[in-house]
């Protein structure tokens, strides 16, 4: 590879929180370049690999198993499809220093030789920012941005869901609720106001229903409540 070449590989993997790795199972070796410590902010070990993940245990406890099976399947495991390659990838959460956990894609190509695994080549890619992103955004999807309830197209899904499972003996109540003159509160006193009784409404509604209620602000003064038979 030229320098030029090497360079824009480097540069392309800096800007997307990106590096590569190739692991010799049966040497148990771990080559990787030098975006792996920056991401994972710690150096790995390059020899007698396979007696040193320890990387399982900074792994988030919701995440550590399936990481672990990943692992546990390479060094141990026979592959009964008779192919050169397998593919696999995995989402996982990782300790990093002075960061909490962040989000992790892991991407990787089996190698298998007489149904054993013997090469793994692929990528980790630091995801935490999209997850975040991504999770804001389903945030603004399902909640109502002013008061916090969920939001009309929401709370439709949500309802459709629960009373479409028909349990027998179980019955749920619907309620519809809007507020009576409020078009004067806005008129008179203006928007702001409006919107700061709309809020009002809203913290009220959370106060008086259970967490397990289905509360929705389905516009204007019209707001929603499903109470669930939960018995």
């Amino acid at each position: 590879m030229s320098n030029l070449n090497l360079t824009s590989y480097k540069n392309s993997n800096a800007l997307n929180n990106m590096a590569v790795f190739e692991w010799d199972i049966e040497n148990e070796t771990l080559e990787y370049d030098e975006m792996l410590p920056h991401i994972m902010q710690r150096q790995l070990p390059k020899t007698k690999i396979n007696d040193q993940l320890e990387i399982a245990r900074l792994i988030h406890p919701k995440n550590r198993a399936e990481f672990q099976t990943h692992i546990d399947r390479l060094i141990n495991s026979k592959f009964q499809r008779e192919a050169e390659f397998q593919d696999f990838q995995l989402d996982f959460k990782l300790y990093t220093i002075g960061r909490c956990y962040i989000w992790i894609h892991l991407a990787y190509r089996v190698q298998i030789e007489e149904n054993r695994a013997k090469f793994v080549t692929g990528f980790i890619q630091n995801i935490d920012e999209n997850r975040q992103e991504h999770a804001r955004m389903q945030v603004m999807v399902e909640r109502d941005l002013m008061t916090g309830l969920f939001s009309k197209i929401y709370a439709n899904y949500l309802v459709n869901q629960i009373v479409s499972e028909k349990i027998q003996g179980i019955s749920h109540a619907l309620l519809v609720l809007d507020m009576d003159n409020f078009k004067q509160v806005n008129d008179k006193l203006g928007h702001l106001i409006g919107d700061a009784v709309i809020l009002d409404v809203a913290l009220t509604l959370k106060r008086i229903f259970r967490n397990t209620d289905i509360l929705g602000h389905i516009g204007g003064d019209e707001f929603m409540v499903l109470m669930k038979d939960e018995c």
